[in-house]
């Protein structure tokens, strides 16, 4: 039997690791997003906090099996009349930038699940 060795992640980094502008994608928001990830990045987990602001949402992605996770914070710029986007990231794995095609994709689908991720 092979052991499998899953990386630490300690979730408290998120909130020191710099931020960075980064893409607003509709596709977060959207009622779908968990089938997304279940069928184009399974073992990662998604958590919306609403609370967070009346004009900011906060989202986090989490695959504790590469030991990596994105907090994505959309907040709703007034003066500019729509939603920016920062987020930290740690670990390894670019997750935020396989959300990003994963979500590109599934826009470009007609926001359906393309056939070939059910394949």
């Amino acid at each position: 039997m092979t052991a499998t060795i899953v990386p630490a992640l300690d979730l408290s980094q998120l909130d020191s690791a710099a931020a960075r502008p980064a893409p607003t994608l509709t596709a977060i928001e959207h009622r779908d997003m968990a089938t997304i990830l279940d069928v184009a990045l399974p073992g990662v987990i998604h958590h919306r906090d609403r609370e967070v602001d009346t004009l900011m949402d906060e989202h986090w992605f989490v695959e504790a099996g590469r030991g990596s996770a994105v907090k994505a914070v959309l907040r709703f710029d007034r003066g500019q009349g729509r939603t920016l986007t920062t987020i930290a990231e740690i670990g390894g794995s670019d997750l935020w930038a396989r959300i990003v095609a994963a979500c590109t994709e599934w826009e470009s689908a007609g926001r359906r699940t393309p056939d070939h991720w059910i394949r």
